[in-house]
């Protein structure tokens, strides 16, 4: 398994699993039954408010294990999936074919993290990382609304929605999302090929930046421009003077991204 695509194949195909939690300063660990998995991320149901409920509430991290044994010991494979955990609904009333209402289930699915394949046939060494950061929409069913591609050890799967902007350092670059940073073994004009080009462009020769997520552009002393970001921490990019127009001309059309 190498891909994303990969994971959720494994997961759907062995949906027993264990769902790790945190209880104040105690784990807590229960067997239960996946509900699904798609791009979307992998989504769980609790028919009422258990302690599972109220543990998330307080941490939304969590850790899942699915396994297979398989028929001798080399085919067994592992897939661990830890990451951050966003309600998809609350417990709503459902109506029952005898005219009463009961609370439907929570559903829930981890959106963001970390997914690690280990296969026995490969030892100690065979694990392999998918860090995956994925929108809380609905998956979109065109696949340049993702950025997938496996660096080494790595593979990353990144919901191109949630990217704010893009920045070089050297020969790498990092990618900079809602939830946490990326850094790459790739060139920014690379990155920028990888993006939907509708979304995303450059504002800088060190920067790119999703223009769903730009606010204004503003002028300041000594001739210099910076864009501001609706990104809830009042981020700051410098912007080219090349790019000024350009760049509010596209703020001024921008195409809202699709859920």
């Amino acid at each position: 398994m190498k891909t994303f695509s990969d994971a959720i194949e494994f997961a759907n195909r062995h949906p027993v699993c264990f769902l790790a939690t945190i209880d104040g300063d105690r784990p807590r660990v229960r067997g239960l039954r996946m509900w699904r998995a798609d791009e979307s991320g992998f989504y769980f149901a609790s028919p009422e408010r258990k302690n599972v409920i109220r543990q998330i509430e307080v941490n939304p991290n969590v850790e899942v294990c699915f396994y297979r044994h398989g028929n001798v010991c080399s085919d067994a494979v592992m897939l661990r999936v830890a990451g951050r955990v966003r309600f998809v609904s609350e417990q709503l009333p459902v109506h029952r074919g005898d005219g009463l209402r009961r609370a439907g289930p929570v559903i829930f699915k981890i959106i963001a993290g970390e997914a690690r394949i280990w296969k026995s046939s490969d030892g100690l060494s065979g694990e392999r990382t998918l860090l995956f950061d994925i929108n809380d929409a609905a998956a979109a069913p065109d696949t340049d609304r993702f950025l997938s591609f496996t660096e080494d050890e790595y593979s990353y799967h990144l919901d191109t929605r949630n990217i704010l902007y893009c920045t070089s350092s050297g020969k790498h670059s990092i990618i900079h999302t809602e939830t946490r940073d990326y850094e790459v073994t790739r060139m920014l004009k690379n990155i920028k090929e990888m993006l939907p080009h509708q979304y995303f462009m450059r504002i800088q020769k060190r920067y790119v930046v999703n223009l769903a997520h730009v606010d204004r552009v503003e002028y300041l002393a000594g001739g210099r421009y910076i864009a501001y970001l609706n990104d809830g921490d009042d981020t700051v990019l410098p912007v080219g003077r090349n790019y000024v127009m350009p760049l509010k001309e596209k703020i001024a059309r921008r195409v809202p991204f699709v859920p």
